[in-house]
């Protein structure tokens, strides 16, 4: 909220670091740490040119990523089997860690963006946590058993109540920006966007064969564990206020 926006970004860039990591270490598995390392240093570059350029830069951004991976396979990968799949791979990390996650130093960097991350994370915050009790109290309907068995219907319609009324209320007491319809339209886009993010690394997971996508923060898991929800709306909740010329 108050500190300069410099420290926000470093913080930002270490989690970006930390969550390629994990991800590269479960897409990648055992294959070329080179190109783990790759991916990952590729990955931090997308919230530093955030930073200095905004989003135009990922126009040019996105080329140059495939093209230096495609260089790195063509030159130093020595099994030429399944490149096409580590391109894949190594192409969807960067886009859904790095850039997708910079869009939150875009956010910050709005007109009363500490407020807006506050309430972005609000509404999250709530869906996972009416989600969960819902789900475990009252869920019966399997969401996606195949991807994540504990997962309900009754649990993703308890989480959109929950981000709804996380977003009435904090709009309508502290933050008081947005109209009824913006702000019920945002809250449920959002809740749909951080549930569809919770499924995608469930998928990741267990494609992979793995429970959490690392041991950094005890109880919880990774990194990743704990902002997959976040990754996906954000890059909806930042052009969703440029489009209201913020």
């Amino acid at each position: 909220m108050y500190v300069s926006p410099v420290y926000f970004f470093f913080f930002i860039l270490t989690i970006t670091f930390l969550a390629s990591w994990e991800y590269f270490a479960i897409a990648l598995a055992s294959e070329d740490f080179g190109l783990k390392a790759l991916g990952t240093g590729l990955s931090a570059l997308a919230p530093l040119g955030m930073y200095f350029l905004g989003p135009a830069v990922f126009l040019l951004f996105v080329p140059m990523i495939v093209f230096v991976i495609f260089l790195y396979l063509l030159f130093y990968h020595k099994d030429i089997h399944y490149t096409s799949g580590l391109v894949g791979k190594t192409v969807l990390g960067i886009l859904y860690i790095g850039i997708f996650l910079s869009y939150i130093i875009g956010i910050r960097q709005f007109e009363y963006g500490g407020w807006l991350v506050i309430f972005l994370f609000s509404i999250i915050w709530a869906n996972d946590t009416f989600a969960y009790f819902i789900g475990k109290g009252l869920g019966n309907i399997k969401l996606a058993p195949q991807i994540s068995p504990n997962k309900t219907v009754e649990g993703a319609i308890g989480g959109l109540i929950g981000g709804l009324a996380a977003a009435l209320v904090f709009n309508f007491f502290l933050f008081k920006r947005l109209d009824l319809i913006n702000a019920v339209l945002l809250a449920l886009v959002l809740g749909i966007l951080c549930q569809l993010g919770d499924l995608f690394e469930s998928m990741l997971k267990r494609s992979a064969g793995v429970k959490d996508s690392g041991s950094i923060i005890p109880g919880h898991g990774g990194v990743l564990d704990r902002i997959d929800s976040a990754i996906i709306p954000l890059p909806f909740f930042y052009y969703y206020f440029v489009w209201l010329n913020y």
